[in-house]
């Protein structure tokens, strides 16, 4: 019988690559440039015709050499590994999780390249916030060398990639004498920040760390990733106000680099940033602001920021267009500008205020006429205690101001994580908390998902949850980090922690635990589910011919490895059908089956060997969006169109899936 016969659809369990969504955009744009043609499964797919696109593009096609572009040996790679499909997938480990029932962020172990294929469906455009601290590739660091132009498994034996056992050899380290020194580098971030950017929402903003020895190539590759239209800053951390003189040349370093780009710098609003936390942590940068602030009709303004500039190199002569008084009505409220010393009855005149340098009369304002004129509705005008008035600004977000391009003397995360771990240091140059908190807080919004591909000692899911207890937001997390192991001889091995994983998910436990002290009142999400990257569920089922025989032939076999159980296969489902893994689900017994729902009923699964009817028409009871089977679960053709007929009856809009 054929599988349409059927009505059932037949989930894949592949992640699928950056390739299909690209056609199908070019397919909306371009539609005589889309065709048909068969692929290697041999069934009809859409593809490009170049010929068509080039003529549909002709004047605007690059021919040539002479042409602006930065590239580097395994560029091509790197961009078709990016586009490659993965057959992997995530297996949920509850027993290293924390509030698995309740909790809305994850943490997964594994290699972030197939991580971000994986969520590609259930996280397109739901990241408001990547944070990205990469190897900075210093000579000592261990790069993963994403370059498949030869045969894999060969090309990780040349590289050594892998040890003789097959393992990553986490060993292997990119120095300044491989020959492929930043070529390796950039293909690692090149491919893996194509993928990161369709997971960004429309409104999202990604933030790297680096310091000198790539920024410059990061900038290149990020302006080409996500347009250079669409850079916001790049801000100067300064980590070390003393300076690292290890080189012995040159000038000390005090600083390193936050490079910021928006996915759409229309969308993405303005980063600012909590001025209460601003002048507690960066009194120096921010200590012209008051905190003082009074509300009207209008709203909040700040009573230290009147619209008077008292630079006196802003004068009548410096700045003539800036020079004239501000009228204003107290009966309509109204706000106008004209020449100093001008008769209006009815309204109060504010002229600029006197400069006192014994040369010139006037400060300049700090808004033009036409600045006035078009934005009224941002002025305030309030009496003073000697009979007059005076004007100052609103206000747009109360309590806070734009994030500055340099973030001053914030001290590194070692501390911090030493405070957590009884003084251990069991990681080496933690990012610190107050850093994260800076930039993740600077975003608009307080509920969106915050995704880190380097997550080392987790300090983003500290600084997200820490940030949730002070200002009651719903952030979350996701937490990527390739389960490196720590040295034989180090303090963290010697403190019974394997791989950097165990480090991040005790961390999250432990800075979980010392928020809820310090804000008793606050109900952060502390929990995470954690995840690790595994083979696919789905087996090749093939027998040689000699071993086909009749009652073979007549059997039903399963096509799903032996070692996975319901918790895998249901997120295996999600993850195919472009559901979050974050979500919700409950599992019970119904006529010996267990049943799972996910996010109140969206989904429905039962994955059990046999399914009664009865089971199946209380799934099909419950309306899912849906329903997911074991295709092995139906001994025959007659049985599977028994189950299609029954949710054609009770749930016509159901879409019946199998595996």
């Amino acid at each position: 019988m054929k599988r349409e016969e059927a009505d059932m659809d037949y989930l894949d369990l592949e992640a699928p690559g950056l390739t299909a969504g690209n056609v199908e955009k070019i397919a909306a744009l371009f539609p005589a440039a889309v065709t048909e043609t068969r692929g290697a499964d041999g069934k009809v797919k859409k593809a490009v015709n170049f010929e068509v696109l080039k003529q549909l593009l002709a004047p605007d096609v690059a021919e040539g050499e002479d042409r602006y572009e930065f590239t580097w040996v395994g560029k091509r790679a790197a961009m078709a590994e990016a586009a490659r499909p993965t057959s992997r997938t995530l297996r949920p480990v509850k027993a290293d999780s924390r509030d698995w029932d309740t909790t809305r962020n994850l943490y997964i172990e594994g290699d972030n390249l197939e991580v971000l294929k994986i969520l590609q469906e259930s996280y397109l455009g739901a990241v408001k916030v990547i944070y990205l601290d990469p190897p900075y590739n210093t000579g000592s660091d261990f790069i993963y060398p994403d370059s498949f132009v030869m045969d894999r498994g060969a090309y990780h034996d040349a590289s050594g990639y892998r040890d003789a056992e097959g393992k990553i050899n986490f060993q292997r380290k990119n120095t300044f004498s491989d020959g492929r020194y930043h070529s390796d580098w950039c293909s690692m971030l090149f491919s893996r920040l194509l993928l990161a950017r369709s997971l960004l929402s429309p409104d999202g903003v990604i933030l790297i760390s680096i310091d000198d020895h790539e920024s410059a190539n990061l900038k290149k590759i990020c302006d080409e990733v996500f347009g250079e239209s669409n850079y916001l800053n790049q801000f100067a951390w300064v980590s070390n106000i003393t300076g690292r003189q290890i080189s012995g040349r040159g000038a000390a370093k005090t600083w390193e680099s936050v490079l910021a780009y928006a996915r759409d710098i229309d969308a993405c609003g303005s980063l600012s940033i909590d001025i209460r936390f601003a002048r507690e942590k960066m009194p120096d940068a921010y200590k012209g602001f008051r905190r003082d602030v009074r509300t009207d009709r209008l709203g909040p303004f700040a009573v230290g920021d009147p619209l008077y500039n008292h630079n006196r190199k802003f004068n009548e002569e410096t700045r003539p267009n800036l020079v004239f008084s501000i009228f204003y009505q107290p009966q309509t409220q109204e706000i106008s500008t004209g020449a100093i010393g001008e008769r209006r009855p009815g309204w109060f005149e504010l002229p600029p205020h006197a400069n006192g340098d014994g040369v010139h009369k006037y400060h300049a304002w700090r808004w033009s006429r036409q600045k006035i004129a078009d934005e009224p509705y941002n002025l305030i005008v309030l009496p003073t205690a000697s009979g007059g008035y005076e004007i100052h600004t609103k206000i747009r977000d109360f309590g806070r101001t734009l994030l500055k391009d340099v973030i001053p003397d914030i001290p590194n995360g070692d501390a911090e994580l030493r405070k957590l771990f009884g003084g251990r240091k069991l990681f080496d140059y933690p990012k610190s908390v107050d850093l994260l908190r800076t930039l993740i807080g600077s975003v608009p919004g307080k509920d969106f998902v915050c995704l880190d591909l380097f997550s080392g000692s987790a300090t983003t899911a500290h600084a997200v949850m820490r940030l949730n207890a002070e200002d009651g937001g719903r952030r979350s997390f996701i937490m990527v980090q390739l389960p490196e192991p720590c040295g034989e001889k180090s303090e963290a091995a010697q403190a019974g922690f394997q791989t950097i994983c165990e480090i991040g998910k005790a961390r999250i436990r432990r800075a979980g635990d010392q928020i809820r002290t310090e804000f008793p009142g606050a109900c952060p999400d502390i929990g995470f589910r954690v995840f690790r990257v595994d083979e696919g569920c789905r087996k090749e089922v093939l027998y040689p011919p000699e071993e086909i025989s009749q009652p073979l032939i007549g059997q039903t076999v399963s096509n799903i490895r032996e070692d996975r159980t319901d918790l895998d296969l249901l997120y295996a489902c999600l993850l195919d059908l472009g559901l979050g893994i974050h979500l919700p689900h409950t599992s019970r017994v119904v006529g010996g089956c267990t049943v799972h729902r996910v996010d109140g009923g969206v989904l429905a699964a039962c994955f059990d060997a046999g399914v009664p009817d009865t089971v199946i028409r209380d799934i099909a009871a419950s309306r899912p969006q849906w329903a997911v089977f074991r295709d092995s679960a139906f001994a025959s053709d007659a049985a599977k169109i028994n189950v299609t007929e029954i949710f054609k009856s009770l749930s016509p809009g159901t879409r019946v899936q199998v595996l």
